[in-house]
């Protein structure tokens, strides 16, 4: 799969290997805020990431594209994902993303955004 890059981020192919730098992001509370998922358990974090790496990973294989682990590049930090995801029991697609609430407010959830739509 081919990355992506913008100014300040790296669009990467999403792996099992992003577990451990993932599950802190989708553990905050304020991250998981409007997530249809809602708040995920302390206890269910890992578990609960490594799902949502490989529904990740399950949807670019069934339809060709999905959501992208998202890298500053300064730092090659993985600072959250971004991209296209069917909506269940649906045709329609729909961009999500989630950052790293350090991220917050600084055109990084567009940048992603507008790259991922490539």
């Amino acid at each position: 799969m081919p990355e992506i890059e913008t100014a300040r981020l790296l669009l990467n192919a999403v792996t099992p290997q992003d577990l451990d730098e993932l599950a802190p992001i989708l553990s905050n509370p304020a991250v998981m805020r409007y997530s249809p998922r809602g708040l995920i358990p302390k206890d269910q974090v890992k578990e609960v990431t490594q799902q949502t790496l490989q529904f990740f990973i399950t949807h670019w294989q069934q339809h060709g594209f999905g959501v992208w682990a998202v890298v500053e590049k300064a730092t090659v930090k993985l600072i959250g994902h971004c991209g296209l995801n069917f909506l269940p029991n649906s045709p329609e697609v729909e961009i999500l993303y989630q950052l790293d609430k350090t991220y917050w407010n600084q055109g990084i959830a567009s940048e992603a955004t507008k790259a991922s739509l490539r």
